[in-house]
């Protein structure tokens, strides 16, 4: 018999071996060729150290507390500062062929770095008979003390023997800024979890983060995948995001971006845009923008540069991507930071601050609905926030109520408005038709600015860069609910936008505190709505423009080129066509599964559990299985093809289906680990 010990060790290793298999599985979407930990003592039969430096072992000293993963990882030097005048390599001599290209094969890896000055290290990659070749960007400066993970291509070596190395570079720069000559080091480069993918590399329909970094990659350090602890302390829904550092602030001297993976952008027709929700605090000269790379071009700027704050709120982009229509594309959230001397800033004192955290990205498609009148009772709809600060919802400051009913749009809804803010609150296009009597754009508002502070409404034809002046807003409304009106006849027969633009500055004379900082409750809108429209109904459905008081449609026409495509239409039964037709038929901003009528009610086992996803269904949770009504949240162990009970957790079904093979071995091995515990115990009394 073995001993008990052995016996103990063994059902913890089969119990790691179970979960290592579920984890490595393709149902997690990707297969793995190879993977190095560096934990297993025979990890130099596959790599060696070509100049020093190098090693393996468990960090501690500097550099990050402890290993991606495990105890293990490499590091130049693992417990200090690496030396001037290296350049060495850390080399998998361990060769392996590519797989083809069709399988996306691609080099993946969790990093930790901090150079100094001139210092960097970069991968490299050797085919069988060549010389080593860069694959990757140059990592300098700080990974702002996180772990990252590159996603680095192999597609161009697919079918060839290689060999791939981390190469470390360090040299003394003599300049003032590293300490005219002296020895300018730092903790260097760790390097843990090694591995080459292969299979789809998959851009999901709505990016939550929930289950990780999944196919994203991180060019040089920063940004990570996770639960906040700073910044907004938490995500825009669910429990994970992205951010430059999840639990405190950037680093200086940063250039990162976290990438997508590829997709292709819909077709002009189908009006296709990237939307997403951020929050973001910057210093000094710090920011973040939105690019986007085609497929064999150069990274592209999409956004606005973010800068300063997004007042403490979550708020919504809208980018238009109609000029990639047709493109296979990659998106980037990419952050620069740089120590700024001047004296607002701290005389060169590190200027750095929460950063960047980004949810629920999504590509949408559609015809962008200008609703008339807007209140915002539906949400932010297809209005788009340029730079932070406007969000939608009930206020508890300002006004303390919108106009009516319970929702409307305010520069934050609870408390003021931050300082070094130029934000704009932008619609969807719409027409302005000629021959309407004097159109005009109405709204009710409520304001509260001060000192240099101001709010503006502007408006752009589509396809002008340029945003106009209709009318600005300072000081005070008096605490009452004003409603302007700004005519909109020079713009007859253009398509445009409308918005409104708030501007915020620390205004540093006595009378505005002398530079302490000049806030107030900032600017409240509701019930904007589009007057003096000619009655409209292109299609002869009965809907049209409710903006002219002659006119007497029942409601707005969101499409009125298609007769079919009205408020009155009924988007029903699940069965019927319209229900995966991708239109919105009954004009209520909900696409086919996302309507009442199109969703099925399913409650297999009759115990009043099912899908509450679908509006018509008024399940109070996701049952976690739907085949047994003595269970619907409690389930002891899950089923392993329960879709439903995975996606009640954020997780997809393959999750389940890894978690349910461990859970399952667990369950199994509970009353075998048990007894053996209990034995070892009384050996021990005895």
């Amino acid at each position: 018999m073995k001993p008990l010990g052995l016996l103990f060790r063994s059902f913890i290793g089969l119990l790691a071996l179970t979960l290592l298999s579920a984890l490595s599985s393709p149902a997690f979407g990707a297969t793995t060729l190879w993977i190095e930990d560096f934990d297993a003592v025979d990890w130099p039969t596959r790599w060696h150290t070509d100049q020093g430096t190098w090693e393996v072992g468990i960090p501690s000293v500097v550099g990050p507390a402890i290993a991606h993963s495990g105890q293990n990882c490499a590091a130049t030097v693992i417990a200090g500062n690496y030396s001037e005048g290296v350049d060495s390599r850390f080399v998998r001599h361990a060769s392996f062929v590519v797989p083809a290209a069709s399988e996306n094969p691609r080099l993946r890896f969790w990093h930790w770095f901090s150079f100094h000055c001139s210092d960097y290290g970069r991968v490299q990659i050797r085919p069988d008979g060549g010389t080593w070749e860069d694959i990757s960007e140059k990592y300098s400066w700080y990974s702002s003390g996180a772990w990252t993970r590159p996603h680095l291509d192999l597609t161009a070596y697919a079918g060839e023997s290689v060999e791939v190395a981390f190469y470390f570079h360090s040299e003394n720069n003599g300049s003032s800024s590293c300490g005219y000559g002296s020895a300018d080091v730092d903790a260097g480069w760790y390097v843990d979890d090694v591995t080459v993918e292969t299979g789809p590399v998959v851009l999901p329909d709505l990016e939550d983060w929930e289950q990780g970094l999944g196919d994203w990659g991180v060019s040089r350090g920063t940004w990570e995948v996770g639960v906040p602890t700073s910044g907004p302390a938490s995500c825009h829904s669910g429990t994970e995001c992205a951010g430059t550092r999840l639990d405190g602030n950037y680093y200086e001297a940063v250039d990162t971006r976290l990438t997508s993976p590829p997709f292709t952008v819909p077709a002009a027709s189908e009006n296709p845009r990237l939307r997403f929700w951020h929050w973001f605090s910057y210093h000094c000269s710090d920011f973040g923008k939105v690019q986007i790379l085609p497929d064999g071009g150069t990274w592209e700027d999409i956004s606005t540069q973010y800068s300063w704050y997004s007042s403490n709120v979550w708020s919504r982009v809208y980018l238009d991507l109609t000029a990639y229509a047709g493109q296979t594309v990659q998106v980037a959230f990419y952050l620069h930071t740089e120590n700024n001397g001047s004296s607002s800033c701290g005389y060169g004192s590190w200027d750095t601050d929460a950063g960047w955290f980004v949810d629920d990205m999504t590509i949408e498609t559609g015809v962008p609905i200008m609703l008339n009148p807007e209140d915002w009772e539906l949400g932010l709809g297809d209005w788009g926030v340029s730079r932070g600060t406007w969000e939608v919802g009930d206020p508890t400051s300002g006004p303390g109520s919108c106009y009516s009913e319970s929702k409307c749009a305010a520069t934050r809804l609870g408390g003021n408005y931050y300082e070094n803010v130029d934000s704009y609150l932008m619609s969807p296009p719409f027409f302005i038709p000629e021959g309407g009597d004097q159109p005009a754009l109405r709204f009710q508002h409520w304001y509260n600015f001060n000192c240099s502070d101001y709010g503006e409404v502007r408006i752009k034809p589509v396809g002008d860069d340029t945003w106009y002046g209709l009318d600005q807003y300072t000081g005070t409304s008096s605490g009452v609910w004003t409603s302007p009106h700004l005519e909109l006849i020079d713009y007859s027969g253009q398509t445009v936008q409308v918005a409104f633009f708030f501007h915020s500055r620390n205004n540093s004379s006595s009378s505005c505190g002398y530079g302490s900082p000049d806030v107030a409750p900032g600017w409240f809108v509701d019930d904007v709505q589009l007057t003096g429209f000619p009655c409209v109904d292109n299609d002869g459905d009965g809907y049209g423009d409710l903006a002219n008081p002659n006119c007497r449609y029942p409601s707005w026409d969101c499409d009125d080129s298609d007769p079919d495509i009205n408020p009155g239409f009924v988007e029903a039964p699940l069965s019927d066509p319209v229900c995966s037709d991708l239109l919105d038929n009954d004009c209520d901003r909900r696409i086919d599964s996302q309507d009442g009528g199109c969703c099925e009610c399913v409650d297999n086992d009759g115990d009043g559990y099912g899908d509450p996803a679908c509006p018509d269904c008024e399940y109070p949770e996701w049952d976690c299985d739907d085949s047994d009504p003595t269970k619907n949240l409690d389930c002891p162990i899950w089923p392993a093809d329960n879709a439903a009970a995975a996606a009640s957790f954020g997780a997809d079904a393959q999750t389940t289906k890894a978690s349910s093979l461990f859970n399952n071995f667990v369950f199994l091995m509970m009353p075998v680990g048990a007894v053996i515990c209990m034995k070892m115990l009384r050996r021990r009394k005895k």
